[in-house]
């Protein structure tokens, strides 16, 4: 998988958690790009049901994710929370980063 560095850092780790998820186009906006507030949608998806209860998310914004295109979600389980990755391996892009605080 694809380093995560400007949230949090992942180094040699394998995620807690994945999924993919296709674009489809109720979740576009009017540029044809994943609509904004979809990305915490995505990202909180990802965690476990164990996670608590989020009380702070930081979404870095890397690469729009277009119509079609197969999102991989990555999650790992740090000290304060997550760190979500969203990319696109077959580009070797990231498309987001999600740092989520819970308690």
């Amino acid at each position: 998988g694809l380093v995560c560095e400007r949230l949090g850092r992942v180094k040699d780790a394998s995620p807690d958690f994945t999924d993919v998820r296709r674009i489809y186009p109720s979740l576009l906006d009017r540029n044809c790009h994943l609509n904004n507030c979809n990305y915490a949608d995505l990202a909180t998806d990802l965690l476990p049901e164990d996670a608590g209860e989020v009380r702070e998310i930081h979404i870095s914004f890397q690469k729009e994710a277009c119509l079609n295109d197969m999102l991989h979600l990555d999650c790992f389980r740090q000290e304060d929370g997550f760190l979500v990755c969203g990319s696109f391996p077959d580009r070797g892009e990231n498309c987001f980063i999600s740092k989520i605080k819970t308690f």
